[in-house]
């Protein structure tokens, strides 16, 4: 029986901090029952997974894809497809490759505007990552003693850097995880960590924008949302037959959310109130 779900998680292989078998042996102390790995732009997590025997959870493929476009600045989430489709290796390619510019700019503005400049070894690292984000960068800057944590690193030296700011657009994401048998689910709707909260005003432009590209769902559970907001996300789901997933959107201690958490007020809602997984006959 599924009774505790999270479907929204991130490790090494993207900004998280948990290794697979990190990962693996937290699940199994949370006392989940199925999860799925939704690291950015990237599917090494979810092979890896794919490829370890005696998982302590059941397990639903999936990725995060950072998007602009039509829709304005969104994630995407996609679950249950075929991780070794064309269609969606081409697009986790551009979106790694965008990363790979992203952390070039980055790394000249700490040198123009900081004077920082990280050692050869230290910058191979960071280039040896699939996607080496703020949290990486920041770890260094502590390592460095130019911050005394990933907050204070990420507001002072990281935060409102010119440039960089390409993103795979909405519409082809949702068309290459579709096109590689899986569906397309708009990540926090109201807004993720760090984010202004969207007004419902504003959601439901962004959802009329991303009817028309073919989006199936709606994270309407998530860590940092409350039961009302929970309940509003599900009724325009339902609304628009769409489909309802939740999530924690957990980073091991590169954030402070804890895994499973699917509310932000202890109303957690049961796996089976999640049709995502339905869907996939996990239920």
């Amino acid at each position: 029986m599924i009774a505790k779900a999270d479907l929204h998680i991130h490790t090494v292989h993207s900004d998280g901090s948990d290794t697979i078998p990190a990962l693996l042996n937290n699940i199994r102390q949370a006392g989940i029952d199925l999860f799925s790995l939704t690291d950015h732009d990237t599917l090494n997590g979810t092979l890896a997974i794919l490829s370890t025997p005696d998982l302590p959870a059941a397990f639903l493929p999936g990725i995060e894809f950072s998007c602009a476009g039509g829709a304005g600045k969104c994630h995407i989430l996609g679950y249950g497809f075929d991780p070794t489709h064309p269609a969606l290796l081409s697009l986790v390619k551009e979106g790694l490759d965008r990363r790979k510019k992203k952390l070039l700019i980055r790394l000249s503005h700490l040198k123009r505007s900081h004077g920082i400049v990280f050692s050869p070894t230290e910058e191979d690292w960071l280039f040896s990552l699939n996607a080496a984000g703020k949290p990486h960068l920041a770890s260094l800057l502590i390592a460095n003693g130019y911050a005394s944590d990933k907050q204070e690193a990420i507001d002072r030296f990281l935060s409102h850097i010119p440039g960089g700011g390409e993103r795979t657009d909405a519409r082809d994401a949702i068309d290459a995880i579709h096109r590689a048998g899986g569906v397309a689910l708009l990540a926090h709707p109201l807004g993720g960590e760090g984010e202004a909260r969207l007004s419902e005003a504003a959601f439901q432009d962004k959802l009329s924008r991303l009817l028309p590209m073919g989006i199936d769902g709606l994270e309407c559970a998530y860590s940092l949302y409350t039961r009302a907001e929970r309940e509003r996300l599900t009724s325009t789901a339902q609304h628009h037959s769409l489909l309802i997933s939740g999530g924690s959107d957990y980073h091991g201690t590169n954030k402070t959310i804890p895994l499973g958490r699917l509310s932000s007020d202890n109303s957690d809602p049961p796996a089976s109130s999640l049709t995502l997984l339905h869907r996939f006959g996990l239920l």
